[in-house]
């Protein structure tokens, strides 16, 4: 039978595993669920007042209240006011999002460009523009905000699902057009191979092999996206499909002597 100090040192280490678990518990709790991203225009239209050091003006604190209050006209005047004391890239912003709210798209787009002007790593803004250009069907100015965005935001998730679902559109927009528009469907198939090719370098194949087929779909001229696809196959154990990108490749350039190689593993 234990001693009454053994029973007290067990009861600690029971209690010890307690907290343990309660603190596991919590911290499943408290993490946020992936199925519940919040969307870009929910990102873009965020409070305004989080937008960080404007304690030190009362015009622009009353200027949030109105927003929040949906006083867009009076929010507009109060930034504007604001603007012409002190030109801070955070006060064009707000007023962007005041004119967001209040559906003047073209004054939002405005305030946001002037934003970035004045920091170009503003990411508030670069989100709200980029919501706008997209309202406004200005898919590829869209697309271009998001990228930058993810440039100095990689890690966030709703960004990157909103950009790639806007690249599809934009493939799309230009797949239908005419051949006379083959400079700009080599611009961006171009753009989609390298984002491809460094989605290959962190081995997102996945991701990569999406590219390289976007890229395909609008310039299927290009032996160079179907031999990186083929990679992206040979890695996920699809060797039909990677066989049959290194022929397509082979085909547009039989010269091609990488993919020889390739084709023979």
């Amino acid at each position: 039978m234990p001693t009454f100090r053994q029973r007290i040192q067990l009861n600690n280490e029971e209690l010890s595993f307690f907290h343990k678990d309660v603190d596991s518990w919590r911290e499943n709790v408290e993490k946020p669920s992936q199925n519940h991203l919040r969307s870009l225009e929910d990102l873009a239209y965020a409070d305004s007042s989080a937008d960080e050091g404007d304690s030190e003006d009362d015009m622009v604190k009353d200027g949030d209240n109105c927003v929040r209050n949906g006083e867009w006209s009076r929010a507009i005047s109060l930034y504007s006011s604001a603007i012409s004391r002190k030109n801070k890239a955070r006060y064009y912003a707000k007023r962007g999002l005041a004119s967001l709210w209040k559906n003047n798209l073209l004054d939002s787009e405005k305030d946001c460009s002037q934003a970035i002007r004045l920091n170009s790593e503003y990411k508030r803004a670069y989100l709200r523009r980029a919501c706008v250009r997209k309202r406004l069907g200005k898919i590829k100015e869209c697309s271009e905000d998001l990228k930058l965005l993810l440039d100095l935001e990689p890690n966030n998730e709703v960004v990157a699902i909103e950009y790639n679902e806007i690249m599809k559109f934009f493939v799309d927009e230009i797949a239908s057009k005419n051949e006379e528009h083959g400079e700009q469907r080599n611009d961006l198939a171009s753009k989609l191979k390298l984002e491809g090719n460094e989605l290959v370098g962190k081995q997102d194949y996945v991701g990569a092999k999406e590219k390289f087929t976007l890229g395909i779909k609008i310039n299927p001229n290009d032996p160079k996206l179907y031999a990186n696809r083929a990679i992206c196959c040979m890695r996920s154990k699809d060797f039909f499909a990677a066989e049959s990108d290194c022929d397509k490749a082979l085909t547009l350039d039989p010269k091609y002597l990488k993919v020889y190689v390739r084709r023979a593993r």
